[in-house]
């Protein structure tokens, strides 16, 4: 019989590296303090780092400061991570700071005679994305029909209240900056009154030498009926018409129309 020579721990490390390269998913290796002594290339699209960069990291180098917590501590002999009974989720930064949802898992491999964690991270941004927007809906739906109902239950004296009252509640369904009631003048151009709801407070702002323009957008626009998402330039602009003078100038905003049949409120 030929005695076989082949050193076992090279063999398994073969092994292991072939198969987390064949998985589409995120598989690393580490030791104490989470040290990355092996990322699959899927770590590497994930993460964004080459090999040699993540070499020289530690997990913990990725995670979100705000989700740490979420992890268990490490065991004090070995200082590796136990197993995860349940996958974590966890926002971590990639190297280019684009923020991302995964989902990770973590278990013990035996090499030599040292354990090490092995764990495994699959993106689950789009999901979580998805989750958040239903979630924003329902709070949205919900608070439309809270403001119905209250505006049916309002005398005619009350108006300006359940104005404000509607600002508030859709504020906060929308997670807003800022909400805001822009009303016309008979030229359905030229602004009269604002009223508005930023941070915690109720405002209405002097009638001024504004237009519709200045939101960036048009009269026409409007007249279609349909809720307009402004970015990039024409967010800014329409922050910067808003009548809270928001600090908030690079994000995005949503105008609905309010019309009278024809006419433009």
């Amino acid at each position: 019989m030929t005695e076989n020579t082949e050193n076992p721990v090279t063999s398994d490390a073969h092994w292991f590296s072939a198969l987390a390269e064949s998985a589409w998913f995120a598989v690393f290796a580490h030791r104490g303090g989470g040290r990355v002594i092996y990322a699959n290339s899927a770590t590497t699209e994930l993460t964004g780092y080459d090999n040699e960069e993540l070499l020289c990291l530690s997990i913990t180098d990725f995670i979100d400061g705000d989700f740490l917590e979420n992890l268990p501590p490490p065991n004090r002999e070995t200082g590796v991570y136990p197993r995860f009974e349940e996958p974590v989720e966890l926002q971590v930064h990639r190297k280019d700071g684009a923020t991302r949802w995964v989902a990770v898992t973590n278990g013990h491999i035996q090499i030599g005679d040292q354990v090490a964690g092995i764990g495994t991270a699959v993106d689950i941004t789009q999901r979580k994305i998805a989750k958040q927007a239903l979630t924003r809906r329902l709070e949205l739906e919900n608070a439309l029909t809270d403001i119905s109902r209250n505006f049916l239950a309002l005398p005619p004296e009350k108006l300006k209240n359940g104005i404000e009252y509607a600002l508030e509640k859709l504020n906060e369904a929308a997670h807003s900056d800022c909400t805001f009631l822009v009303l016309l003048a008979p030229d359905e151009e030229t602004i009269t009154t604002e009223l508005s709801y930023h941070e915690g407070k109720k405002s209405k702002g002097d009638p001024r030498n504004c237009v519709i323009g200045d939101f960036g957008i048009s009269r026409a626009d409007l007249l279609l009926g349909e809720v307009l998402t402004l970015s990039g330039e024409d967010g800014e602009k329409a922050a910067q018409a808003c009548c809270c003078d928001s600090a908030y100038r690079k994000r995005s905003s949503s105008l609905m129309p309010l019309l009278a049949g024809e006419r433009l409120l």
